[in-house]
């Protein structure tokens, strides 16, 4: 007898990674039932793998742990890539299509894949080959742990959901060496679509240093300050870039000049401007009687032409 309830099994992936902007008082992270975190080295709370002042040629070991905390056992598998930045200064695994060239390329696990019994947790060895030829710049990469055994959850109009969890633990590795800061700002405009105001705001780090920017964009009205936002930037990383949507929620209308100014660190900032015009939005009813107006002066315009050219034939 076939059940007359709709059977759909889906496989939903869920990511979560630790950003170099978060607190590093955070020493796990944890998705779905399952966790990943540095092993904890004394009174050090570590949110992440930190590696400074790295050498050409050297090896690094560390061990990170994994945990269970469901109620049923978890197949997980555990491997590593390298990171890219998406938007608003995050920072996320390389598409599948890619292969790792660097941090994720020099990771080299002990093993690939756990069995974890309820509340069960595993420590993993791993260690970082440095290449000898490595040019001196920060690296990135991340250590994926990703459930092989999805949860089956129940969705909508019955059908059955398979929720597999995937969540990673940042690795920065910065190689010794001259470091040096090129950031530009590549775009800064403002947007408005049904009454929501946005600066779009688009960085690129051409420099061979990460760098966590805040930014503060003025609002004048002529040589009047009326706002003032502030937007901390995450990550982003070395010669890469990052596109950021900052909410204006001030009503203010009117014509009004935007500058904005990136600190990444050291002295440095970067300013942009804008010039920009904002007017109050029509709700619906007031569209259409705009554009009842404008039909009915177009109807009008014609008559006068039809009128002008009979008088000029008489």
């Amino acid at each position: 007898m076939i059940n007359a309830k709709k059977s759909l099994s889906i496989i939903l992936i869920s990511c979560i990674y630790i950003l170099a902007s978060q607190d590093k008082s955070m020493a796990e992270v944890k998705r779905g039932g399952i966790s990943i975190t540095p092993i904890q080295q004394g009174t050090e709370t570590r949110g992440r793998f930190i590696f400074n002042n790295v050498n050409p040629g050297e090896t690094l070991k560390d061990t990170i742990v994994i945990k269970n905390t469901k109620t049923q056992k978890a197949s997980v598998k555990i491997y590593a890539v390298d990171t890219i930045n998406a938007d608003g200064g995050g920072i996320a695994p390389i598409p599948p299509d890619m292969q790792s060239k660097y941090v994720g390329n020099w990771i080299m696990l002990e093993t690939n894949e756990v069995q974890l019994m309820p509340n069960e947790q595993k420590t993993i060895k791993f260690e970082v080959k440095i290449p000898i030829r490595v040019e001196p710049r920060d690296y990135s990469g991340t250590i994926l742990a990703e459930e092989t055994t999805p949860n089956e959850k129940m969705g909508q109009n019955n059908t059955s959901v398979a929720v597999r969890t995937r969540i990673g633990n940042g690795v920065y590795i910065s190689i010794i060496g001259e470091k040096y800061k090129k950031f530009t700002i590549q775009e800064f405009i403002f947007e408005e679509a049904k009454d929501k105001a946005t600066f779009v705001v688009n960085v690129i780090n051409d420099g061979n240093a990460r760098v966590e920017p805040t930014s503060i964009i003025k609002i004048f009205d002529g040589e009047k300050l009326v706002d003032q936002l502030s937007q901390k930037m995450g990550n982003i990383l070395a010669f890469s870039s990052s596109k950021f949507h900052i909410n204006w929620k001030d009503k203010k209308y009117g014509k009004f000049i935007a500058q904005i100014a990136v600190d990444i660190g050291d002295g440095k900032i970067v300013t942009e401007e804008t010039r920009f015009e904002r007017k109050p939005q029509l709700n619906t009813r007031e569209r259409i009687l705009q554009n009842i107006i404008v039909v009915f002066g177009l109807i009008i315009v014609i008559l006068a032409t039809i009128i002008l050219i009979k008088f000029i034939k008489r």
